[in-house]
């Protein structure tokens, strides 16, 4: 994510003030201590005008199979709901 946040010339504080998310949580994010939600996932795509695979693609196996799983239990909560 770091590389896209320098293509566009934004900070890490930057993106988080234009999705109004914490600097704390997207650096969390990006070391692989945070999940956000899909909505902060769309918002930071969105922004870096890049795609979701292309955002996840710099993470480890290990964190991207955690993430997908935990979407997968959310969108599953939602399809009952």
């Amino acid at each position: 994510m770091n590389e896209c946040t320098n293509d566009k010339g934004l900070t890490i504080c930057k993106l988080a003030y234009t999705i109004d998310m914490e600097s704390q949580s997207i650096h969390g994010f990006e070391v692989g201590g945070v999940n956000p939600s899909f909505i902060y996932l769309s918002e930071i795509c969105k922004v870096l005008d890049i795609d979701l695979k292309e955002l996840l693609e710099d993470f480890s196996e290990k964190i991207l199979h955690s993430y997908i799983t935990r979407l997968r239990i959310h969108l599953h909560l939602y399809t009952i709901n």
